[in-house]
Order: C-alpha cells, then sequence, then structure tokens
C-alpha cells in the first residue's frame, strides 16, 4: 500500500500543479464566465420597449397594467403628442386602438428602436377586449371566467421495454431526467477526452524517457497501475468538486437574472426520484474507472511519448459511439440500440439516457449497472496483468500487434509466477 500511495501522491501532485491540467480545468470555466457575463450584462442593460399608447382611457389604463419586462405602456392624450414623442426617440412605437369591440389596432415602429411582437400586443389587446364584450353583453364575473377556462387534457405516455413489458407514466418527469443525464453524458465524454489521453500520456513519458527499469526495481508494476489510476480519478474528483463550486456560485449570484432564472424554470427538478439518480451516478463512476483502466492499459503498450495519440484514438473512438448514440436515445428504441446500452464502455452513457425517456425500466438498467461492473472487475484485473507484460515492452509495430504480443506473453507467463517482459524491434 505505500509503493501505491507514493505513486498516487507523484501523479497527483505533479499534475495538480501542472499547467496543462488547470488549463484542462479552468478553460471550460471561463468559457462559461464569458457566455454569463455576456447573457447577465444583456439582459441587465437592456431596458423594456416602451409603447405609446393612443386610445380610450379604459383602453390605456388597461394596457398601462399589462406592462412586463419586455414592454411598458405609456398613454399620450392625442396622436400627435404620441408621434412626437416617437421622432423624439422616448419611445419605440405608436399602438392607436379604436373603441368599439372588436378593438382595431394600428401600431407604428421607429426604425432602429426595439422590436415588439405583434403576438405581444394581440394577446394584451385580447384580454381586454374580452372584458369589454363581456361588459357588453352583461356577463358576470363568474359566467366571464367559466367562458375562459380552457379545457383540460391529461396526458399519459405508454412505454414498452426491451421484454415487452409495459409501464405508464405521465410525461412530465422526462424533461429533468433526460436533461441531467445529458448533462453527464456531455460531462462524462468532455473527461474521457481529457483524462484519457492524460493517463496514455503519464504512461507513454515514463516508457519513453526509459526510467522503468529504475521505478520497477523500488515499486512493482502493479503497484504504478494502482497508484496511477488513483491518482488521475482524484484529479477528476478534484475538476468536479471545482465545477460543483462554480455552478453554485453563478446560480447564487445569478439568481435574480431573467434569463438564469427561464433556463432553471423549464426543469420540474423535483421529478428527479433517488433511485434515478443513484443508477445515473453509479454509471458515471463505473465509466469513468473503464475508460481510465482502458487508457492505462493501451497507454502501456506504446514505446515513446510520440506514440501516445495511438493509445489515445481507441478511447476516443470508442466513447464517441456511445455519446453519439446517447444523443439519438431520444429518437426511439431500436434492436441495435437495446443491445449497445448493455455493452461495458457503452451503457454508462446510453442507458441513463434511455431510462430517462422511459425505453427501459429501472430493473434493467440496475441489470445493465452491474453487467458493467462485473466486466470493470475483471477487466481491470486482466489490465493489471498485461501492464506488468508491457511496462518494459518497446516495439515500433502497431498498438494492435503489440496488444496481440503482450498477451501471448502474459498467457505464456501464467504459470512461472512473474511476467518477463521481451523487448522487440
Amino acid at each position: 500500500m505505500n509503493a501505491v500511495k507514493i505513486v498516487f501522491n507523484q501523479v497527483f501532485r505533479k499534475n495538480l500543479k501542472s499547467g496543462t491540467w488547470w488549463s484542462i480545468v479552468l478553460s471550460p470555466l471561463v468559457l462559461g464566465l464569458i457566455m454569463f457575463g455576456i447573457g447577465y450584462y444583456v439582459s441587465s442593460t437592456t431596458a423594456p420597449a416602451e409603447v405609446g399608447v393612443v386610445a380610450a382611457q379604459p383602453i390605456q389604463q388597461g394596457l398601462s397594467k399589462q406592462s412586463s419586462d419586455s414592454v411598458k405602456y405609456r398613454t399620450y392624450g392625442s396622436q400627435a403628442a404620441a408621434e412626437k414623442a416617437l421622432r423624439d426617440k422616448k419611445i419605440d412605437g405608436v399602438l392607436t386602438v379604436n373603441a368599439q369591440t372588436p378593438y382595431t389596432s394600428r401600431y407604428i415602429s421607429r426604425q432602429g428602436g426595439q422590436d415588439v411582437s405583434k403576438n405581444t400586443l394581440t394577446a394584451d389587446l385580447s384580454q381586454l377586449n374580452t372584458a369589454a364584450v363581456a361588459g357588453e353583453l352583461h356577463l358576470t364575473g363568474a359566467q366571464l371566467t367559466k367562458l375562459l377556462t380552457p379545457p383540460t387534457v391529461t396526458t399519459r405516455s405508454v412505454t414498452f421495454s426491451d421484454s415487452g413489458k409495459m409501464s405508464t407514466k405521465g410525461g412530465a418527469d422526462e424533461g429533468a431526467k433526460y436533461f441531467l443525464a445529458m448533462a453527464i453524458s456531455v460531462l462524462f465524454y468532455g473527461f474521457l477526452l481529457s483524462y484519457g489521453s492524460m493517463t496514455a500520456q503519464e504512461i507513454a513519458t515514463e516508457k519513453g524517457s526509459r526510467i522503468e527499469e529504475m521505478i520497477l526495481a523500488a515499486i512493482s508494476a502493479r503497484a504504478q497501475f494502482i497508484g496511477k489510476i488513483l491518482g488521475i480519478m482524484a484529479l477528476m474528483v478534484v475538476q468536479i468538486i471545482l465545477y460543483g463550486i462554480a455552478t453554485g456560485i453563478a446560480l447564487l449570484v445569478g439568481r435574480n437574472n431573467q434569463t438564469i432564472r427561464g433556463i432553471v424554470s423549464q426543469v420540474d427538478w423535483s421529478m428527479l426520484d433517488g433511485s434515478f439518480l443513484a443508477v445515473t451516478l453509479g454509471f458515471f463512476i463505473v465509466g469513468i474507472l473503464s475508460y481510465t483502466v482502458l487508457s492505462a492499459l493501451l497507454g502501456s503498450l506504446v514505446a515513446s511519448q510520440e506514440q501516445a495519440g495511438q493509445a489515445s484514438m481507441p478511447v476516443v473512438m470508442l466513447s464517441l459511439i456511445g455519446y453519439l448514440a446517447s444523443l439519438m436515445s431520444a429518437n426511439g428504441s431500436t434492436p441495435l440500440m437495446s443491445i449497445m446500452s448493455y455493452i461495458p464502455f457503452l451503457s454508462p452513457m446510453m442507458m441513463p439516457s434511455r431510462l430517462a425517456v422511459g425505453q427501459v425500466s429501472s430493473g434493467e438498467a440496475v441489470i445493465a449497472l452491474a453487467i458493467s461492473t462485473a466486466f470493470l472487475i475483471v477487466f481491470t484485473w486482466l489490465a493489471a496483468k498485461l501492464y506488468e507484460t508491457n511496462v518494459l515492452a518497446y516495439s515500433d509495430n502497431s498498438i494492435w500487434h503489440a496488444l496481440r504480443q503482450s498477451w501471448t506473453i502474459a498467457r505464456s507467463e501464467r504459470g512461472r509466477g512473474k511476467a518477463v517482459p521481451a523487448n522487440t524491434k
């Protein structure tokens, strides 16, 4: 354990102090801060469009009460006064309304002023027109309320799992779940691109500098393997914590911002249940670990730092398949999608998305998570064995040739204790 701790501390502290790691962490934060700042500035400095109203006093009073963050109504006693204010750029448009029902109106906008949607004006006038017509027909308040009450429609979404079982759910909870699943998929894919390359680079650099012989004299290859993976995982945890803090600060600072409130209000967060969160978090952890182990294994197959890109490419391509498949999950389920969502390396991104839109049940997602977890255990043990074989093997052949050679050597050395890697050129 001391050897693992030494490797862990070396990997963690070295990268924590490096500019490369901080650029990985800060680049999305800086980009998000710039976008947030622009949106916040625009939202804070943009005043509502001002519309001058020329109409009977009841209509003017009614429209003034309907002023909002986007449109502010100002009353004028005559058309000439309103047009003078428009000419002096005090208002953005003039709305002239005929007092007879149904209301007819004319809107004049100033070029260069703020735009006002015709639908907004129509909606505001419609409410006043309805109230005026109700008064002419001597309708009571209760009768008017009954007349304006829209019919209700209750909906439910019926889905069928891969086993043919039908489940009926309300559609309101899918938005929050799918939003969270997509956010985690993006985070997952971004982490893989960054840390997959970092893991392979970490191992390839040591192999290229030919210092592995000295390291192995004091620390076993297995301890190196475990320590490096734990060090990379610790860096991921630190990055997630920093992102969580940054998100909390952004929500706290922008809680009164109209744009942020609009985005947050689009999702019903109360619909996120504990089982969905637990399964999604489980897939995230297992998936990250699986790809980190794969990156470490592939990194041990190359002979130098210059070949680290060869080790990263299979990881990128495999994760890209899962990421794209997760994006297509909302378009419906197919037999191929169903099979792929149970395959380790693909299920961590696909299964949460399919669970979010109701294509699979929680039980099926748990089965896929169990398969991925069992695979991770076996794969980690196998990768550690192959790492012992690869760590001192130097080959100029392709990465797949090196992998086949490593497997052959590991099998031949199985009964003889510790593997003795061969140098090949």
